[in-house]
């Protein structure tokens, strides 16, 4: 009797220590994560979990299921299809920035206004909520060498997606701006050019960006401007631009016509000189066919505050 119990009590220790053993190694093998996510060793997640629904805990991903190895995987929601959570854009944002650039030389649509490096400051506000944006500020453009244009402009702008208008107040006085009256607006002596622009700033499938733009007050009241850009690279970008009227030079000025004043090429990109502090650089290659004229501008970026 006694040696039936004795082997009764080791058949049970056997059972229970081997019972201990497969429950260790499975729990070696398996982990649960706080987002009820199940972490198996690669491919070896059990074919009655796989594709089986889960919660992954992130509000912004839908559809969630278990992969080939147990994690809880889910579809980012973004209906416009720009890698940012749909409920992440909901959130508005507002902000001021200020920001500087040195230019080797102040050229804008094809047209040079200094032959010296000029400085140009900005100040803006922004506002932005879903699809929505705002922008209101200032930018300004002063020669080194106090010749040329200098220019002081104010500008708004409003977008829903990729499309937006803007209203700039271009003012490049006759002389200079410390000594030209900013409150002049009557039309034979203003130094104000007020501008409309529609912009499309293009999606994700079709990155080619356009913008048409219309000077209706100051001097060359009728001139209009198009312009297309396209990224070929994160880093390169080319622009094609025609104009009428302030943009172009004619033989005959009575033959207004359309015509090219910009094509060009542009690089930037960022050096990295810390951590935290990154110096913006970028060059411009840009030729006037109307003009007859080529310009090689350089850019550094002296700082940005978002």
């Amino acid at each position: 009797m006694r040696i039936l119990l004795c082997l009764g009590l080791l058949l049970y220790v056997g059972l229970t220590t081997n019972a201990f053993a497969q429950q260790q190694a499975f729990a070696s093998n398996f982990k649960t994560t706080t987002a009820t996510t199940a972490h198996f060793s690669e491919g070896n997640c059990p074919t009655d979990m796989l594709g089986k629904p889960c919660s992954d805990g992130d509000d912004c991903t839908v559809n969630d299921v278990y992969d080939a190895n147990c994690n809880c995987l889910g579809i980012l929601k973004d209906v416009n299809e720009n890698n940012i959570c749909d409920a992440d854009e909901e959130a508005s944002s507002a902000g001021f920035n200020v920001g500087a650039e040195l230019v080797s030389r102040y050229v804008w649509r094809g047209l040079a206004y200094s032959s010296a490096p000029s400085f140009q400051p900005t100040l803006s506000y922004a506002f932005e909520k879903n699809d929505f944006g705002f922008e209101v500020g200032t930018w300004a453009s002063y020669s080194f060498n106090g010749r040329g244009s200098n220019e002081a402009d104010l500008y708004l702008m409003a977008s829903y997606g990729p499309v937006g208008i803007g209203f700039t107040d271009y003012f490049y006085p006759f002389d200079d701006v410390a000594s030209h009256n900013y409150f002049d607006y009557s039309k034979d002596n203003t130094g104000h050019t007020f501008e409309a622009q529609l912009y499309f700033d293009g999606v994700k499938k079709f990155p080619l960006t356009a913008m048409l733009a219309h000077n209706f007050y100051g001097e060359n009241p009728n001139s209009f401007y198009a312009e297309l850009s396209y990224p070929i690279t994160d880093q390169l970008s080319a622009t094609v631009g025609a104009g009428n009227g302030f943009y172009t030079l004619e033989d005959d000025p009575t033959n207004d016509v359309f015509s090219v004043s910009l094509v060009s090429l542009t690089y930037e990109r960022s050096i990295k000189l810390s951590k935290k502090l990154k110096l913006p650089i970028g060059g411009s290659l840009m030729f006037n066919p109307n003009a007859e004229k080529i310009y090689v501008v350089l850019t550094v970026g002296l700082f940005e505050n978002d």
